[in-house]
């Protein structure tokens, strides 16, 4: 090799271990390396001196720092024997083999000398360090690696103007200081992290982040493996997670794993810690006295996805009332009680305690997004249940009349109406979704999913019956049917007054609409009770007990 040669190998060499090698210079490099042997041993110098200069302190000399630098080096190289494999390119392509005749073959065991041993434990050490190196080294500074995605009540300390959605972040940049709301950053390597204030974090490299206090909660893909949120005690590193970290001005830090797996690096108060934490479990690291103990994992403490267009945010709950979305929520306690939807009008409406009828249309709901529509089933004409046209086939003739609207209500626990379900201790209350006979409703399941695009909704579950506010227990006398893209799931016929059952209805990812409707048992038009007739509807205030969609994180 020329003088040129050595000096570009050695540019190459730089920019590899600085992790800014682009891939014209990568393949330089590798070419270099194919064809020069000696620059191999050019290679394996630079890479030792490095090892040397980082082997230079004196162990008896170890600070704090250095005793958290010591057990994070030992957690990486305990995980090396565990981390995934990971396919990589061949350095140079392998020469066509030669034909080697029996007559050719040496004969006796085959030696390897003891020089080529020791090249191969040097050059292992040398790739683990140079890839260890250019993971961990000092980052560079401005370089953009994250974007403000969204950001919810978000008062950020710096001009408003400067953290605006869509506002790139670079490495190095000062402490950013988020005073209250939630904002959440997306990665350039697909992590995304939503942090809720008061909170005072800065980004270090495209996968690494400094928390000197608040809460983050970190969703990490395949491809960001790796990924470490550092705290002023602790590093905690991904191993193919979804965490939460939170951080206290006194330096005590939280970890909270709700999927895969993590590792957690500390060596305040001269303590070493290194273990992993795994999905479901919880610790707190005591920066006074340096020791790490258990705690419950609480997987709803963190703000997992937001959405500032609807004011949404999820926290990780795992049920979606659907009462709640009638009553203009959205679905996690934001709707209004006693409100809802009238059937006739689709308009906004409040309890009504009066008789409505209308044409056996369905009637498309345009307030609500989650809600696709409202109808007043009468069997006499096929009845149409979606904004896609789905029918309801099996829908029996009605008196086409229906008492009060759809709404959003809780009603308190009563021994009789709810038997079979677990009693409080002290005074409860159970959400409702009202449907007197004969009101249906259909949901958007769809535009609900677009809420939480980190989640599946796998199952429908609720109890329903008749509500004890039936003046006549006797009159009761309703059918419940429940329908998914037009295909009856499930129905139960002649239900009265007292009566309560359990359904739990499978869904998948390709299912759009869900609807529930009650009808009036196909009683007769005029039924004479206590000297008085009565409609077909009387008494059959039909209700859903606690109806929620069950979710799963994807």
């Amino acid at each position: 090799m020329n003088s040129l040669d050595v000096r570009q190998l050695y540019n190459l060499i730089t920019a590899s271990v600085e992790g800014d090698i682009t891939p014209e210079q990568f393949m330089q490099l590798k070419e270099l390396l194919c064809t020069h042997p000696q620059a191999v041993r050019y290679y394996v110098d630079y890479i030792s001196i490095l090892c040397h200069i980082r082997s230079s302190d004196s162990v008896d000399q170890m600070t704090d720092s250095d005793a958290f630098d010591e057990a994070f080096w030992e957690l990486l190289l305990q995980h090396e024997n565990t981390a995934p494999a990971i396919d990589l390119p061949r350095s140079c392509t392998p020469p066509e083999p030669a034909i080697v005749s029996s007559a050719d073959r040496p004969t006796g065991q085959r030696r390897i000398s003891k020089s080529s041993i020791i090249s191969l434990i040097v050059s292992t050490a040398a790739i683990l360090f140079l890839v260890l190196f250019a993971r961990f080294a000092p980052p560079k500074s401005g370089i953009s690696v994250a974007t403000l995605k969204d950001s919810l009540n978000a008062k950020w300390a710096d001009p408003p103007q400067s953290m605006r959605h869509g506002t790139r972040l670079q490495t190095g940049s000062e402490m950013l200081l988020l005073r209250e709301g939630l904002a959440t950053l997306a990665f350039d390597n697909d992590a995304t992290v939503v942090l809720e204030g008061p909170a005072e974090f800065q980004i270090l490299t495209s996968d690494q982040i400094n928390l000197n206090y608040g809460r983050i909660y970190a969703i990490i893909p395949p491809q960001a493996y790796g990924f470490l949120v550092n705290t002023p005690t602790a590093k905690i590193i991904d191993l193919g997670t979804e965490f939460g970290v939170q951080q206290d001005m006194h330096g005590n830090t939280e970890l909270h794993v709700v999927r895969g797996k993590t590792s957690l690096v500390s060596g305040v108060r001269g303590s070493r810690i290194n273990v992993y934490v795994e999905a479901g479990d919880a610790k707190r690291l005591d920066a006074r006295v340096g020791q790490l103990e258990d705690i419950v994992c609480d997987a709803t403490l963190f703000a997992r996805h937001i959405d500032s267009d609807t004011q949404f945010v999820w926290r990780g709950q795992n049920k979606l009332d659907l009462a709640d979305i009638v009553g203009g929520g959205n679905g996690f306690g934001t709707g209004q009680l006693d409100t809802g939807i009238n059937p006739t009008s689709s308009r906004p409406a409040s309890v009504l305690l009066e008789t409505q009828s209308a044409p056996n249309d369905f009637r498309p709901v345009l307030f609500n997004p989650y809600i696709d529509g409202v109808f007043i089933p009468d069997g006499r004409t096929p009845q149409i249940i979606s904004t896609e046209g789905h029918l309801f086939e099996a829908c029996p003739p009605t008196s086409g009349h229906c008492f009060n609207n759809v709404l959003n209500a809780v009603r308190l626990y009563d021994f009789q109406a709810f038997r079979g379900m677990p009693q409080p201790s002290g005074p409860s209350a159970f959400k409702c979704l009202l449907l007197h006979a004969n009101i249906g409703v259909t949901y958007d399941l769809q535009a609900l999913r677009a809420l939480l695009p980190d989640a599946n909704f796998v199952r429908f579950v609720s109890r329903f019956g008749i509500e004890k506010e039936a003046m006549r227990p006797a009159l009761s006398n309703a059918d419940f049917w429940i329908l998914v893209d037009g295909r009856l799931q499930y129905k139960k016929t002649q239900v009265g007054w007292g009566e309560f059952y359990d359904i739990e209805l499978p869904l998948s990812e390709q299912n759009r609409f869900l609807t529930l409707v009650v009808t009036d048992g196909q009683d007769p038009n005029e039924r004479f009770y206590e000297n008085r007739d009565y409609p077909p509807i009387d008494s059959d205030w039909g209700m859903f007990v606690d109806p929620v969609l069950i979710l799963e994180s994807k």
